[in-house]
């Protein structure tokens, strides 16, 4: 597995993602105010990282093997950990500075890297090579013109950026993270079960 691994992680684009998100919150935390843009845009990086994680350029090969989607899932996994932890670190780093949100801010990141990799597991399990290559380069626009979009934002409250309400529901944003973490957990079980659940055929 771990030979694997270090064949079919873009390990490359793992590393620079994380020192690229290390790099803008450290910004954001020192400029809270004028640099936050670049906190949902760190997300963004997130996802669009993690869902390149799981794509299989030979998927047509791959996909009869013996070697399950779900081996073949948690051997990737890997490549989430250094993403996981450059967010971390950088959360902690601008503690102080998340206009008194840090676990707010720390979901969005963690939800992101599931929602990236649960995309790109249950469109592998459809047969789709590369899943994450298709929709990384809509991510981090989406999740940077989302709080600029104001009439949205204050509708879908995806990225608050203000200590208070003004600009986005803080709490209505973090439980909206939670459901939708709770969604992607449940699509990666099913599709790493490798359930049919949409080919389920009575039984007498």
């Amino acid at each position: 597995m771990r030979r694997y691994a270090g064949s079919a992680v873009p390990w490359g684009t793992v590393a620079l993602v994380a020192a690229v998100v290390v790099g803008l919150m450290e910004l954001v935390a020192r400029h809270p105010v004028t640099m936050w843009i670049l906190e949902p845009a760190s997300v963004g990086l997130l996802a669009a990282a993690a869902a390149c994680c799981f794509d299989e350029r030979a998927g047509a090969v791959v996909d009869p093997a013996p070697r399950s989607l779900a081996w073949r899932t948690l051997a990737r996994t890997s490549g989430l950990v250094p993403l996981a932890a450059a967010w971390t670190w950088a959360v902690v780093r601008g503690w102080d500075s998340l206009f008194g949100r840090p676990w707010e801010v720390a979901t969005q990141g963690y939800v992101a890297l599931l929602l990236g990799a649960t995309w790109s597991v249950v469109l592998r399990g459809l047969g789709t090579p590369s899943p994450g290559a298709r929709i990384a380069p809509a991510v981090v626009p989406l999740a940077v013109c989302w709080p600029v979009a104001g009439w949205l934002q204050r509708r879908v409250p995806v990225f608050p950026h203000s200590p208070s309400d003004a600009f986005g529901d803080w709490d209505l944003s973090h439980a909206g993270w939670q459901a939708a973490g709770l969604v992607a957990v449940v699509l990666l079980v099913l599709s790493l079960a490798e359930a049919r659940w949409w080919m389920i055929r009575r039984t007498r």
